[in-house]
């Protein structure tokens, strides 16, 4: 762009071009002002195209610091996420592992081979599943048990750990099963039982 210098001396060639209009100077004189304009012309042309290279180069500048800018901070984001991600990992691995004081972590070994986190997870479902099924026996064979106790002569000691079962009239019964079995019948009309009694005389 014209600075103020250059301003003036295209404002004294104008007014030395009017001052030779108005006396009619020679027309070499003439000349030499138009060579004088048309330097003056080529230099502003100049200086304009610098210009606009100058801000080109500017605005490429500005360009280029604002994707950097862009990339740095997407760069950032990335690295807090993989910070946050591995602080996440760590905190679930001392949950799981439970290091000592002295971050000391001990872990299961199989036939020389550490045993993986997948490998006891499983193995804890089985034992969880393995906990169930042995509750719910329990509870199916304490309903057995006292339907036993309720409906029969039934009774139970415990000494030191050694249970006992007695029932008097039970063990009778099935001692003497075997002799009268035949004089023992089932009529399923009336569902009793009845005994067939041999008179001696």
């Amino acid at each position: 762009m014209a600075n103020k210098k250059e301003i003036e001396s295209f404002e004294s060639l104008v007014s030395q071009l009017k001052d030779n209009i108005a006396a009619n100077t020679s027309e070499e004189q003439m000349r030499e002002l138009v060579s004088k304009f048309e330097e003056k012309i080529v230099i502003q042309k100049k200086a304009y195209k610098g210009f606009k290279t100058m801000l080109f180069l500017l605005f490429f500048i500005i360009a280029s610091l604002c994707v950097g800018l862009f990339l740095v901070l997407d760069r950032n984001d990335t690295l807090e996420q993989k910070i946050t991600n591995m602080e996440y990992r760590d905190s679930l691995f001392s949950q799981i592992m439970q290091p000592d004081s002295n971050f000391t972590i001990v872990y299961r070994v199989r036939n020389g081979i550490p045993v993986t986190y997948n490998q006891l997870a499983n193995e804890s479902d089985s034992l969880l599943q393995l906990t169930h099924d042995i509750e719910s026996a329990k509870e199916t064979y304490r309903i057995k048990l006292g339907l036993v106790t309720r409906n029969y002569p039934v009774s139970f000691t415990d000494r030191d750990g050694i249970i006992s079962i007695h029932a008097t009239k039970i063990d009778s019964a099935l001692l003497l099963l075997p002799l009268y079995r035949d004089k023992i019948s089932y009529d399923p009309k009336q569902r009793v039982w009845s005994v067939t009694r041999t008179d001696y005389k």
